[in-house]
């Protein structure tokens, strides 16, 4: 039958999945027909592209700190071809001309520059290719991205990152990035993660931890 054919397909590499992330194979079969290989499927997915979003940045992030070479080269056609506007000619198009101007920009110095940069420009690549053909959505995206990075800035690199990054979106649009974008871009990778609601956020979770547990007896 063809739903016992995907649902074993859905094992074998829910087992290999597992054993990338954790160091254990695994092997749990589905047992309760389409509802669960769906649900099954649903989590595989989102997982699949959470490793193919940390790859693509730590692929993007040697490529912004190192001169171009033949094997970063192959290595980034490879994760393009993972993008999901990879498809898709147009979206196709931007993602590699991004990635091909950053494989052929000098190295940056800075690793808090090259982290941003690496940052926005894997959002570009994991972008759906709706998204990436949209000017001011693969904007919102790649601003969006920014917020969850973190770095210790000086002046320059902090200037350095910003322009870079509005280089990065002009490119992308084929348009002047404003002074307002440059703003939010300054915004988003300014921002820095403060240690006392961090500490309360700790402490929330434990103390959600214990009531669940409480109310599940």
């Amino acid at each position: 039958m063809r739903l016992e054919e995907l649902a074993a397909r859905l094992t074998i590499l829910d087992a290999k999945v597992n054993y990338l992330t954790t160091g254990v194979y695994n092997v749990i079969p589905v047992t309760n027909g389409l509802s669960e290989l769906d649900a099954r499927l649903t989590v595989l997915e989102t997982t699949v592209d959470s490793l193919v979003s940390q790859k693509t940045n730590e692929v993007m992030t040697s490529v912004a700190i190192a001169d171009s070479s033949d094997n970063i080269t192959s290595n980034v056609g490879t994760i393009v071809a993972l993008s999901p506007s990879a498809t898709f000619p147009d979206a196709a198009e931007i993602v590699t001309a991004i990635v091909q101007l950053q494989v052929e920009s000098p190295a940056i110095e800075s690793e808090a520059v090259a982290g941003a940069v690496a940052t926005a420009i894997t959002a570009i690549i994991t972008a759906q290719p709706e998204v990436v053909v949209e000017a001011s959505e693969i904007t919102e995206a790649i601003i969006t991205s920014l917020n969850d990075y973190q770095a210790v800035w000086n002046e320059s690199e902090f200037d350095n990152a910003v322009d870079s990054i509005a280089t990065i979106i002009n490119e992308i649009t084929g348009e002047e990035t404003t002074d307002e974008i440059k703003d939010q871009i300054a915004v988003a990778i300014g921002s820095q993660p403060d240690a006392i609601l961090d500490a309360i956020e700790e402490r929330l979770n434990i103390v959600e931890a214990k009531y669940s547990t409480l109310v599940s007896k």
